[in-house]
């Protein structure tokens, strides 16, 4: 609820500079709030391991969404406050399902009362790194597509449409980075550091064996597929799809290191591991996308997913190796 505030003055701060309409703003801003309160539900029911509840809301939520982009499309009432309508609808659509579906909590242990600045401080003492981790996470591995824009706007092209395929494993990713770190700490607090070092191994090992079946199929159909779905328009894209996949196997592994670092409350490394890929990124990973062109900047976006999940791996080792 205190992010709610806090994204309202920083939309009414960006509409100073971008855009002057004041029922798109006014829509943005609601569409904010709803979004955060939304996102809250969603968390609460996976701390509750209610998954199914939690994806029938984002099912009904999307479905909403792509049908009133749909109208919009088809109707002629396309316009930005219009858009951003139709997501408001939206996200009222899913945080209704949600309430129905899983509820708001009901019970208050005794004693655990706490006022907001109490609950700001503790989040902050807890995740503070997470947070710092995700503005450097972009840095290391998304900041391609821009550099190599400078470079030659057809390899630009070819970059973004080998990207818009490989961005279809991010719904795996996404899924394995809500779901995991409440795992993770329920194992921790129900059945000790041994099980969660069972459970962190058996997962990246699975990881793993999916990574070496499933990355031949991509070099195999990877030249198909973006014959298929662009014909012969973009030129390279097929090697950032088959290459670059790499990369975002790496951030598979990252996703479940960070959700131990999470559990054990060590998550300074993750900041410092994205940090490296980041400084990699923004030194390295230019001149070689600069220099390179296209070549470059998929070679240097895999290095900035690799990079992260190898420091990750290397800190948190310790922790994963069995007992004696």
């Amino acid at each position: 609820a205190m992010l709610i505030p806090a994204g309202g003055v920083l939309c009414a701060a960006v509409a100073m500079f971008a855009f002057r309409d004041l029922w798109l703003l006014l829509a943005t801003v609601i569409y904010l709030a709803l979004y955060f309160l939304q996102e809250m539900q969603r968390r609460y029911a996976y701390t509750l391991f209610r998954i199914r509840e939690a994806s029938l809301t984002s099912l009904v939520m999307g479905g909403v969404q792509l049908g009133g982009m749909a109208v919009l499309m088809f109707s002629g009432w396309s316009s930005g406050t219009n858009w951003m309508l139709a997501l408001l609808l939206a996200q009222i659509a899913g945080l209704a399902t949600g309430l129905l579906l899983v509820g708001l909590p009901r019970k208050v242990v005794a004693g655990s009362e706490m006022g907001a600045i109490e609950v700001l401080s503790a989040q902050l003492s807890h995740s503070r790194w997470i947070v710092a981790s995700q503005l450097v996470f972009w840095a290391s591995s998304q900041a391609y597509p821009f550099m190599i824009a400078g470079v030659d706007t057809a390899q630009a092209a070819a970059f973004n449409a080998g990207m818009s395929i490989l961005n279809a494993a991010n719904v795996v990713r996404m899924t394995l980075a809500n779901y995991l770190p409440a795992h993770a700490g329920r194992v921790l607090a129900h059945e000790g550091a041994d099980a969660l070092r069972t459970f962190a191994r058996s997962t990246l090992l699975r990881i793993a064996l999916a990574g070496i079946v499933i990355w031949p199929v991509v070099l195999l159909l990877g030249r198909p597929l973006v014959e298929l779905l662009y014909g012969g328009k973009f030129v390279g894209a097929d090697k950032v799809l088959e290459w670059v996949a790499l990369g975002m196997w790496a951030s598979m592994f990252s996703v479940v290191l960070n959700a131990v670092a999470l559990a054990l409350d060590t998550t300074r490394n993750v900041f410092m591991s994205n940090a490296a890929g980041a400084l990699f990124s923004c030194t390295v990973g230019a001149y070689l996308t600069l220099t390179y062109g296209l070549v470059g900047a998929i070679w240097a976006n895999v290095a900035g997913y690799v990079i992260p999940a190898v420091m990750q791996a290397t800190h948190m080792w310790p922790h994963l190796k069995t007992r004696g």
